[in-house]
């Protein structure tokens, strides 16, 4: 019986050009694909560097076109490994080329996989476009426009409000018109004490539509958004978001529609 073992890759490095030496971390609360590590064996056996499942870091560089380069860092070189898919990389392209208008290159931890009999692949850890965006400068993580004395706050995540029963009177003018089943609006946010219950004497977020107190976040949420609002209403400004009225069996609902704020 032979035993057959997969042969290393002999095949030449190729050196891609030189990346910058101003490097950025990005954040890495994330996993991203990379493609073509087929193509770059001998790249990533080098990396590897005999291993298990080493991490490294990697550098995004855009090109010209679409793409979205990805070279692992091995001691003073870079080596190119893959791309970015190209949807995904379509998403972080202006981030990254914005940080290489500034001479810089953005880098992230790359976790090197494979090895032995069975090929290389390597794959990012780095966050969602977003949280790239606004490490670059590029990206307000709270607004997402400014008109006069009023900002908007990014509609990201969904947070139920409190009390609305409370205030039927002033939510009905926004509930839902016949035939729909929800209904979205702007609604103001303002700070209150809280009157009842555990948290009583503390403060919660509360949210005004039309002028009108319809209700509260709840005091968990209103200490995850506190000081980004504060911040905001510390300059003067109006401080708005969307919400979403919704008829139930117990009167009109709302809930905001919020920025999805990082740990």
């Amino acid at each position: 019986m032979w035993l057959f073992t997969r042969k290393r890759s002999t095949a030449t490095l190729v050196a891609p050009p030189p990346i910058p030496d101003d490097r950025l971390a990005l954040p890495d609360h994330g996993r991203v694909p990379v493609l073509g590590a087929d193509d770059h064996q001998a790249e990533l056996a080098v990396a590897a560097d005999g291993g298990p499942h080493p991490t490294t870091t990697a550098a995004l560089v855009p090109e010209p076109g679409a793409a979205v380069r990805v070279d692992v860092l091995v001691g003073d070189r870079n080596l190119t490994v893959g791309a970015l898919p190209e949807a995904i990389g379509a998403e972080y392209r202006d981030a990254l080329a914005r940080i290489g208008e500034r001479g810089q290159v953005g880098t992230c931890p790359a976790r090197i996989t494979g090895g032995g009999d069975t090929p290389f692949g390597v794959y990012l850890l780095l966050a969602p476009p977003r949280d790239v965006e606004v490490v670059t400068g590029a990206r307000d993580p709270m607004v997402a426009a400014e008109t006069g004395g009023r900002v908007r706050l990014w509609g990201e995540r969904t947070c139920s409000v409190t009390r609305e029963e409370d205030h039927q009177d002033a939510l009905a003018p926004h509930a839902p018109p016949a035939g729909r089943d929800t209904h979205q609006v702007p609604a103001t946010l303002g700070f209150c004490d809280i009157d009842s219950g555990r948290y009583r004497g503390e403060q919660a977020i509360e949210v005004l539509l039309g002028g009108r107190r319809v209700g509260q976040l709840t005091y968990a949420m209103s200490v995850r958004y506190a000081q980004p609002v504060r911040k905001l209403l510390s300059t003067g400004v109006e401080v708005t978001c969307s919400a979403v009225t919704r008829r139930t069996h117990d009167g009109v609902r709302v809930d905001l529609l919020l920025p999805q704020l990082s740990d």
